[in-house]
């Protein structure tokens, strides 16, 4: 839980909402001043919320693109490259 918190703060907007209500909490606490302390508050839940709901899949009503199938174990795959071929010996014979 506590790394999908932290991969969070890599979306700008949870990253400078945060750093704003930090800064409007410390001045509403500087100033003694319940109001800015609770819109500090909220301006880091809502930052929390809106880098969540970003993170979230959106679903739509379009289809997925079709996508291959993945090759099963049984079917043999053709090899992509050759065998190296045995160095010669010198003074061997053909």
């Amino acid at each position: 839980m506590l790394d999908k918190c932290i991969d969070q703060h890599k979306k700008p907007i949870c990253f400078w909402a945060h750093i704003v209500g930090f800064i409007i909490g410390v001045y509403g606490l500087w100033v003694h001043s319940w109001p800015l302390i609770i819109v500090a508050v909220v301006i880091c839940i809502l930052g929390h919320l809106l880098a969540t709901s970003m993170g979230k899949e959106k679903t739509t009503l379009a289809p997925k693109e079709p996508t291959l199938p993945a090759e099963s174990p049984e079917t043999p795959s053709k090899p992509t490259h050759k065998p190296p071929e045995e160095p010669e010996m010198p003074g061997e014979i053909h």
